[in-house]
């Protein structure tokens, strides 16, 4: 017979060491670990979420905000496609390399069984969280969803797709147990009634919302996938920092502004922004 590796005890309880995190993003206070570059802190985020938004760090004579300085990171990556140079299992993600890790902090935290993707794209990202989450229940499940076939990549359809990466169907990952696509949008019926019986199976489900992030589609999704996303879970909304990029070009509030929406109607008193 197989046998299975078991953790040593000490790895079977979380220990806390040193003083907790804060449990909101919005709260968080970092204290510098060398005194580089004339760092001033400010505590306190601003209206888009960005913390510790009004300290200011000199560089290169320059005396800038870390929102000047987050912001403008977030337009380079931007404007320069550079989502495409990500990849897991040579599969392209299309994510911030930092957004990745804290969304697996995420998930490792709070140790969904069921996490639903809305916005599969080429996989990567579905691979990526199953990963995870596999390493902590076996059973558990990424159900995946998008109006279009994974080998089909919109960045590449514009030219700034990953050149080297593969097909989601050529990894093991994708063909286990553990990730489940359907194609649909997500909003559709016959995908919310397959979302109706998935969810009954299991206890802990977290929503990810990675689709169209136009405004209207997030809405809508956030008020279909509201009643499967389980008490004290997390109904993750990405690319919120679009809003800020586009909406004075073209009008539309996008992610944002669909968050901002859901939290004054059917999210209210329910959800809380971390």
């Amino acid at each position: 017979p197989e046998r299975r590796w078991q953790p040593p005890e000490h790895c079977k309880t979380r220990v806390a060491q040193g003083q907790p995190p804060p449990d909101f993003l919005r709260d968080l206070s970092l204290q510098p670990m060398t005194a580089i570059g004339q760092m001033r802190l400010a505590p306190g985020s601003n209206t888009w979420g960005i913390p510790m938004a009004n300290s200011t760090l000199t560089i290169n004579g320059k005396t800038l905000t870390f929102d000047d300085i987050l912001f403008g990171y977030d337009l380079i990556f931007e404007n320069l496609a550079l989502f495409s140079y990500t990849s897991w299992l040579g599969v392209a993600v299309q994510q911030d390399p930092s957004d990745a890790f804290q969304l697996a902090s995420l998930i490792w935290r709070e140790q969904p069984d069921l996490l639903v993707e809305i916005g599969t794209n080429t996989g990567g990202g579905a691979i990526y969280y199953a990963t995870v989450m596999r390493e902590y229940n076996p059973d558990s499940l990424v159900f995946t969803i998008d109006p279009k076939d994974p080998a089909q990549d919109w960045a590449s359809a514009v030219g700034k797709g990953c050149p080297t990466c593969r097909d989601v169907r050529c990894t093991e990952i994708w063909n286990s147990k553990n990730v489940r696509f359907l194609q649909g949008r997500a909003s559709d019926p016959h995908v919310l009634a397959e979302m109706d019986t998935l969810a009954r199976r299991f206890k802990k489900v977290m929503v990810m919302h990675d689709g169209s992030h136009a405004y209207g589609d997030v809405l809508e999704d956030l008020r279909n996938y509201d009643r499967f996303t389980t008490v004290g879970s997390y109904m993750v909304v990405q690319d919120t920092k679009m809003t800020r990029m586009y909406q004075p070009v073209n009008g539309n509030p996008y992610p944002l502004g669909a968050v901002r929406e859901f939290m004054r109607e059917q999210g209210r008193e329910r959800y809380v922004v971390d």
